[in-house]
């Protein structure tokens, strides 16, 4: 499956609430930076309690689901490369960039599992909602 698959069907997984199934596709101790912040999930349970927040907080912000938008991915160095990933919400005003994330992968374009992530950007605005007509 190729890296954009594999983020296609992330999104889908964090999207229908298969958390189980979305934290297959890291290595664990999983190191996640956020700004000046550090987290360690240990465990696939504790990436699956992360994205489920997210979920959460993506729905209250108004948007249905996530969807993943390669922006790079580096060429494979030792079997190691980083994808940039921008994450938009889709919403019933239509999709918003909401923040980017920095997967650091092993293993093939093919087969790889994310062995760290920064979240370079986090912009989740209040909330996508529809105008009402005058």
């Amino acid at each position: 499956m190729t890296t954009a698959a594999q983020l296609t069907t992330l999104a889908s997984q964090i999207n229908s609430g298969g958390f189980h199934l979305a934290a297959r596709n890291f290595a664990y101790p999983l190191p996640i930076f956020l700004g000046n912040t550090t987290t360690v999930a240990e465990t696939p349970e504790q990436v699956g309690a992360l994205l489920r927040q997210l979920r959460v907080l993506v729905r209250a912000r108004g948007y249905r689901r996530l969807v993943p938008r390669m922006a790079s991915v580096e060429l494979p160095r030792r079997g190691r490369f980083r994808v940039w990933v921008d994450w938009i919400g889709d919403g019933p005003t239509g999709q918003q960039p909401l923040f980017r994330t920095v997967c650091y992968n092993h293993g093939s374009a093919e087969d790889n599992l994310t062995q760290m992530v920064r979240v370079e950007t986090l912009a989740l605005p209040r909330r996508a909602s529809r105008r009402k007509a005058a």
